[in-house]
């Protein structure tokens, strides 16, 4: 299914990839893609994807150090994780001050889940849902 929606999305050139290890599978089989995969740990593919560069790194990044990777590596297009944090927004920034189209993956919905404010307030739900014996 991604291949059907992601395919005719990719222009030429690289690709900067910073999705995380986990979902890495789902792109190797765009062989006329040069892949730039940023990642913090050591992706398990390393070995069976050619088409791909790997970087070992860690934010945060400066503007200025994701505007200079990104010429250096003739990246024509971002897809990233919505991480939600600060930390690795310089490679979105960037990639509009290039002009370059982002895809953005969508974080998984969030479990509700009962929050409490204080202490006490944590101490009187489980007061209320658990009962002892």
């Amino acid at each position: 299914m991604l291949k059907k929606k992601t395919g005719s999305l990719f222009s030429t050139g690289s690709i900067f990839l910073t999705t995380g290890n986990k979902e890495l599978w789902l792109f190797q089989n765009f062989l006329n893609y040069h892949f730039l995969v940023r990642t913090v740990d050591d992706p398990e593919l390393v070995s069976e994807w050619t088409e791909a560069t790997f970087l070992k790194d860690r934010g945060p990044y400066t503007l200025e150090n994701e505007i200079k990777l990104l010429e250096k590596h003739k990246i024509s297009m971002l897809v990233a994780k919505n991480s939600g944090g600060i930390s690795t927004y310089a490679k979105i920034e960037a990639a509009r001050h290039m002009k370059i189209p982002v895809l953005m993956v969508r974080r998984p919905e969030m479990i509700t889940a009962k929050s409490c404010q204080t202490v006490n307030e944590a101490v009187d739900w489980v007061n209320l849902h658990c009962s002892y014996n």
